[in-house]
Formats: C-alpha cells, sequence, structure tokens
C-alpha cells in the first residue's frame, strides 16, 4: 500500500537523482583527477629522467666509463623519490640506486615491469608503463629515456621507477569524501524530499477528500487551497466545478421536482422501461387505468405487461428508433398504449416511455355517434319517402279526386312539419351541447300524439 503512495515515490525518486547526479559527478572527478596526477607524476618523472641522461652520457662521454657515478647515484632516489636504473646498449643493468643514500648495487637482475620497458626504451623511444611492482608491492609508475652518445646513437637507458602511494592515497581520500558527501546529500535529499513531497501530496489529498465528498453529493464543500502554482490552479478549478455542479444539481432536482408534478398531473397512465424491459418508473394514475390500487409498483407492471404481450412492439420501438402504439383489451376495458424509444446521448436506444390511454368510454360515444348519425338519417328518410311518394302520386294522375288529393297535401304538410320539429331538435341538442340550451314545459294531448303517429304509420 506505500508503495502506491505519490509521497514515497516522490522521495525515493528525489534521492535516486541526487545519488545518480553525485556518483556520477563523483565518479568523473576522480577519473579525472587521477589521470591528471598520473599525467603530473609521469611528466616529473620524464624530465628527471631525460635530465639523468644527459648527465650520464656526458660524464661517459668525459670519463669513457661508469666508474665513479656511483657517488651520484646515491642521492638520485632521494632527489626522484623512485628508483634509478642504467643500463648498458644490451639492457643489462649498470647501476642501481637505493632508497636512501648507499644503497646502491650493481649487476642486479631488472625486475620484471622493468624489463617491459628496457626494450622499448632501446630502441630509442620515451617509454612510460603503469603495472604492479615487484619491489614496492604496489601500482608503480615506470618511465625509461634513451642514453645517446654525441653521434645520437642509444648507448644505454635510464629508467625510474616510483611508487603511486601519494597519489593513491590522494584518490582514496578523496573516495572517502565522496562517500561521506553522498551520504550527507542522500540525507539531505531524503528530508528535503520528504518535505516537498508532503507539499505537493497535502493539496492532492484535501482535493481528493472533496472529490469523495462531492460524490457523496456535498457540493458545497471547498478545497481551501491558496497557491499560485497548478496545484492551487486546479485546487481553484475542483472548487470552481464543485460551485456549478451545485448550481447545476439543484436545477435538475428544481427540473425534476416539475416533470414530477407535470407527470402527477397526467390524467394518462405513464411508465418508463430499461432495454431488458425492465419497469423503471410510473405515475399513480396508471394504477387506476390499469385497475389496480394505488400500491401499484414495479413488479405488479412487469406482470401486467407480460399479461398484455407488448414485446413486439417494444423490440420495434428499440430496433426502429420510433413510437409505436398499440390497442390491448383489458379488464373490459380497451387501452392504448404508445411506446415512444429513450435516446442516449449516442443516439442509441436505452429504453421506452410508454403512455398509456382508456379509451373505452371515447368508445361508446364513438359508437354512439355513429348509432345517432344512423338514427337520424332513418328519421330523415322515412318523411322524405313518404313526401316523395305523395308527390309521385299526385305529379302521375294516380290521384284525380279532390279529397283524395287534399289528404295527400296534408299527409306531406304533417311530414314536413315533422322534419322541421326532426331539425329543431338537432339545433336544440347543439345548443344544450354548447350549454345554451332553455326549457320550455308545455301540456300534451297524449290522444293527439297516438292520432298523429297511427297516421304516419
Amino acid at each position: 500500500m506505500i508503495n502506491n503512495k505519490i509521497a514515497v515515490k516522490l522521495t525515493t525518486g528525489f534521492i535516486l537523482i541526487v545519488l545518480l547526479s553525485m556518483l556520477t559527478i563523483g565518479v568523473l572527478f576522480i577519473q579525472m583527477f587521477r589521470q591528471y596526477a598520473f599525467e603530473s607524476r609521469e611528466k616529473v618523472l620524464l624530465e628527471l629522467a631525460e635530465s639523468i641522461a644527459q648527465v650520464v652520457a656526458e660524464y661517459s662521454r668525459s670519463n669513457g666509463s661508469m666508474r665513479g657515478f656511483g657517488g651520484f647515484m646515491r642521492f638520485l632516489d632521494t632527489l626522484s623519490e623512485a628508483h634509478v636504473w642504467i643500463t648498458d646498449q644490451q639492457g643489462n643493468p649498470a647501476l642501481m640506486s637505493g632508497m636512501g643514500p648507499g644503497h646502491w648495487k650493481q649487476s642486479e637482475p631488472l625486475p620484471p615491469e622493468a624489463n617491459n620497458v628496457v626494450a622499448d626504451v632501446l630502441a630509442g623511444k620515451k617509454t612510460v608503463s603503469q603495472s604492479f611492482s615487484s619491489v614496492y608491492n604496489e601500482a608503480t609508475l615506470t618511465v625509461g629515456v634513451p642514453i645517446r652518445d654525441a653521434a645520437g646513437q642509444v648507448t644505454g637507458s635510464v629508467l625510474l621507477h616510483a611508487p603511486v602511494t601519494g597519489v593513491t592515497e590522494t584518490l582514496n581520500k578523496a573516495v572517502k569524501i565522496l562517500l561521506i558527501s553522498l551520504a550527507v546529500a542522500l540525507v539531505l535529499a531524503a528530508g528535503l524530499g520528504i518535505f516537498y513531497s508532503r507539499r505537493f501530496t497535502r493539496p492532492l489529498q484535501t482535493m481528493n477528500l472533496a472529490a469523495l465528498e462531492m460524490a457523496k453529493g456535498h457540493y458545497t464543500v471547498k478545497t481551501g487551497i491558496d497557491r499560485q502554482d497548478e496545484i492551487g490552479q486546479l485546487g481553484r478549478s475542483l472548487d470552481l466545478l464543485a460551485t456549478r455542479l451545485d448550481t447545476t444539481i439543484n436545477q435538475l432536482f428544481q427540473e425534476k421536482g416539475k416533470l414530477n408534478d407535470i407527470i402527477a398531473s397526467i390524467s394518462e397512465g405513464i411508465f418508463a422501461l430499461d432495454k431488458k424491459m425492465r419497469p423503471l418508473s410510473l405515475n399513480q394514475a396508471l394504477a387506476a387505468i390499469m385497475g389496480r390500487p394505488q400500491t401499484y409498483d414495479h413488479q405488479m407492471l412487469a406482470v401486467d405487461l407480460a399479461a398484455l404481450e407488448i414485446e413486439r412492439e417494444f423490440d420495434k420501438v428499440l430496433t426502429q428508433k420510433t413510437p409505436v402504439s398499440v390497442v390491448k383489451e383489458w379488464l373490459g376495458k380497451k387501452l392504448k398504449i404508445t411506446l415512444a424509444p429513450i435516446l442516449d446521448n449516442r443516439g442509441e436506444a436505452a429504453g421506452c416511455v410508454a403512455l398509456v390511454q382508456d379509451i373505452s368510454e371515447s368508445e361508446r360515444l364513438e359508437q354512439m355517434r355513429r348509432d345517432f348519425v344512423a338514427n337520424v338519417s332513418h328519421e330523415f328518410r322515412t318523411p322524405l319517402t313518404i313526401i316523395r311518394g305523395s308527390l309521385e302520386a299526385l305529379l302521375d294522375g294516380t290521384v284525380t279526386e279532390k279529397s283524395a288529393a287534399e289528404r295527400y297535401h296534408r299527409r306531406m304538410l304533417t311530414e314536413t312539419r315533422g322534419l322541421e320539429r326532426l331539425v329543431g331538435d338537432l339545433l336544440d341538442l347543439a345548443r344544450f351541447q354548447a350549454g345554451k340550451i332553455t326549457v320550455n314545459k308545455e301540456q300534451l294531448d297524449l290522444g293527439q300524439l297516438l292520432v298523429a303517429v297511427i297516421k304516419s304509420l
């Protein structure tokens, strides 16, 4: 768990950067210092060897041999801080100095590291070699220069064999100082890394807590971060987000309340389904339309939808993404169910919303309207048929007697008055529907009404 904390990662990264930087700089510095120290020592030894070679060459030309030169050799090791070997033209040692006055020997074999240099020096080359010395039992520098006569011919060689104890000790001290500095730097890096990582992660933790509070619905939370860097900008952006979310959520709740009030006030039944045809919500009017108690819930609605068998229409809505209407018989009622798709922001159907209407009464009224039109048509057709028949009889000459003709005229007059009353009844019905009817009661002679009905039949 601790490995996932950004403070640990930042501190570790800070320490690693300091460690790698100091190691790189230290190694380069030590290497450069070592190279500089060895090159300086080599230069000094080469200058000393060349000076000794010139002295030996002049001494040999003036005396013809190295006899008597041993006294001078006693001080060479002290002056040069190195073993001094002088060889003849065949590489055999002629003189060898000691580490102090009087410590010199003749004709002693050269160590292996010196023999490797002699061959190159006798060939006329100045040679420098770094190796482990069997004389000093440590790393040494061996330089060699040729001894030349007046004609420039190589007559011998001068070798200086010096330990690098001083250089090695200096390098060891430098390494020790580097390690101590590295340890101090790591401690400081760890302290600074912890300080800056906590300074960096503390606002992040505050913002994380604020985000968690917003996830719980507390949109009034504030981070309280007052910084001018990117973290401060992020904190202010999070505060602005919380403020706008609070405003937006309040508006959404208000809109949701308005929508719920609108849905609740609708007399038709409304319910919503997801993609698997599971009920999501419904209004109170649906219970009355479906003939169910007011405790109508999602489970009961799912059972009723299965009984209504609207799966095919539901699949059609999801597939074609267009509204579909279907009429179903339900508990002696006729229900019209209109399904409309619910589309998400990608235009995919996420479910559907359904409007349920009880059209039983409207169907009954429609049937009454059709029956009324049929009855009125029949009532118009009967007197018109009588009038037409009477007119045809009069015009064809079928009725010639005056009394019969008068009877036909009175009959047509009676039917015409009947049509007038029928039209008046229709007008009264229209005024009644418009709420403008007034009822005038009159006495009626039932005998005359029966005589009129008999005559009409």
